[in-house]
């Protein structure tokens, strides 16, 4: 079972349109809601899918010269573009060579518009000089995939997947070895 917390539905007879909006707290309920969807859809009915603000948030430490990045849940234009003006503000804050660990276990994929706001960060994080990132997957690599793929097509730093924390951040203090 799943957490739903609003179902919504209104009907529209004068333009033959039904219009359900259901919010649902969790990854299991947001599979159920997409799958419905896409039934939907094939049927030629039409849904828009919206998100609210998650508890995304970024965060800069000063000692490690590390960037923390906490991605849940699905964002829509608008919290991406908040995650990255964060990033950029964190990224200010930093020194060159700066770290970065994003946790994107809870995270869901985004749409084409969200991915092309993560490329910018990719973007913007290589122009500052960014050291390498660590990013904790967990058991269920799918939003890490997307970032991953992301960062491979748009930028050359060096980031590795992990599947908790203390390896990921053993793995961002490892200093680089001279040649």
């Amino acid at each position: 079972m799943f957490n739903l917390r609003n179902l919504y539905m209104d009907t529209a007879p004068e333009r033959g349109a039904v219009c359900l909006l259901l919010v649902c707290t969790d990854f299991k309920g947001l599979q159920v809601i997409r799958k419905a969807a896409y039934a939907l859809t094939r049927s030629n009915i039409f849904l828009e899918e919206r998100t609210m603000k998650t508890k995304s948030y970024v965060k800069y430490d000063p000692g490690k010269n590390r960037i923390y990045i906490y991605m849940e849940g699905s964002h829509d234009v608008q919290e991406a573009k908040r995650l990255y003006n964060e990033y950029v503000k964190a990224i200010e804050l930093a020194k060159p060579g700066f770290t970065v660990l994003v946790d994107v276990v809870n995270y869901i994929p985004g749409s084409q518009e969200v991915q092309e706001i993560h490329k910018a960060a990719a973007h913007y994080a290589e122009d500052h000089h960014i050291g390498k990132v660590a990013r904790i997957v967990g058991n269920t690599p799918l939003g890490g995939m997307q970032i991953d793929r992301i960062v491979k097509h748009e930028a050359g730093y060096e980031s590795r997947h992990f599947f908790d924390y203390e390896d990921a951040e053993e793995y961002l203090d490892l200093k680089p070895e001279k040649d």
